[in-house]
């Protein structure tokens, strides 16, 4: 799939080098590419976040 989906380091980052050199007022977001993604989907619970943090801390 990497094969057939994968972009260039070169182009694979300008996105972040955009969003770096020109942040959202928001203080939590999420991107997909060049598109904000909804931080109320079940895959984005804060909830879960904690306890995986909570959980893993000792690693760092």
């Amino acid at each position: 799939m990497g094969k057939l989906f994968a972009q260039p380091v070169e182009k694979s980052i300008q996105p972040i080098i955009k969003l770096m050199d020109n942040p959202p007022p928001q203080p939590l977001i999420a991107w997909d590419r060049t598109k904000a993604v909804d931080l109320n989907l079940p895959t984005l619970s804060k909830k879960d976040a904690l306890k995986l943090y909570q959980l893993t801390k000792h690693i760092l």
